[in-house]
């Protein structure tokens, strides 16, 4: 072998020593010592193959190797040691992060969210813990298997910086406020919503409940293509009823008819004009400027009554 894969992916030459040192310092922790002839025979069967392979490759190598020999309590200690030196390489990788926030580097979290300012000491302090949370949600609170589908990208596990407190972002935002009396992002008011449409992506076992409620289910696992053309099919059927809305005729309140009436009676008034004519004028107003009745009804008012 001449050449070993490091963490970060670089290529570097291979060192047979550093194998024999790692294997060495782990028998100092066993009643047997050191036994140069062990570490240096492991050390010379890795050195023997023709691959290229990683360093986390070799360790397992090493790990099996000493497992499959009378040393198997060198291979728990050694085990054991790589363990803490990955705990250690994840604790640099936080405080890394934590250093990068403070000095506003790390690009990934500057533009995370557009409704909070890196710069600003509580939004650090804030993006900080979660940096802890990350950290202690990888090493002690997820499943090894769920961590390593993350990280390949098999999966995405949502809101590891909150989840250390067993809870979430979403958790922090008042829902039944928000829905019954709109809120406010990036200094723009956004109204409540009139409706809104779920999709459930689980088992069938779990439709039953949902289904009566107009929530549009689809089973799991689904394929992104299928994803996509249901959230298409789900966008479409929104724009039908919306469309099918606006072609009926809206209606008014007592209040809004009396503008109307109101602003008709103004223009027969004032332009000896007929009803009719006077409902074609407030009509067309409203075409040409995109404007309710009512809005050009109450814009009508305005003009006359102040001449």
């Amino acid at each position: 072998m001449e050449y070993v894969i490091k963490r970060d992916g670089t290529k570097v030459p291979f060192d047979k020593s550093k194998i024999v040192n790692a294997i060495e310092k782990a028998m100092t922790c066993t009643p047997g010592g050191i036994d140069a002839r062990v570490s240096n025979a492991i050390a010379d069967y890795i050195a023997d193959m023709p691959d290229i392979l990683s360093v986390e490759q070799i360790q397992d190598i090493v790990v099996d190797s000493l497992k499959n020999s009378p040393f198997s309590d060198v291979a728990e200690a050694y085990s054991q040691w790589r363990k803490y030196r990955q705990e250690i390489r994840e604790k640099e990788k936080t405080n890394a992060s934590i250093l990068d926030i403070i000095d506003i580097r790390n690009d990934a979290i500057n533009q995370e969210n557009s409704n909070k300012n890196p710069t600003v000491n509580s939004v650090q302090r804030d993006y900080m813990a979660g940096e802890v949370s990350k950290d202690i949600t990888k090493r002690f609170l997820l499943p090894p298997d769920i961590v390593d589908a993350h990280e390949q990208g098999l999966i995405h596990f949502h809101d590891a910086d909150y989840f250390a407190q067993h809870m979430h972002n979403c958790c922090l935002v008042n829902l039944e406020d928000m829905l019954q009396n709109g809120t406010v992002i990036s200094e723009t008011m956004i109204d409540k919503p009139k409706s809104f449409e779920m999709l459930l992506v689980a088992s069938q076992n779990r439709w039953e409940d949902c289904q009566d409620n107009g929530i549009v289910c689809a089973a799991m696992p689904i394929k992104v293509n299928d994803l996509v053309s249901t959230i298409e099919m789900m966008l479409q059927a929104q724009i039908r009823r919306r469309r099918k809305l606006r072609s009926q005729p809206r209606k008014r309140s007592p209040e809004e008819q009396k503008i109307i009436d109101d602003a008709k009676h103004l223009l027969m008034e004032r332009n000896n004009m007929s009803e009719q004519e006077a409902f074609r004028y407030i009509q067309k107003c409203s075409m040409d400027s995109g404007n309710t009745m009512v809005e050009s009804a109450t814009m009508v008012m305005g003009i006359y009554q102040d001449v």
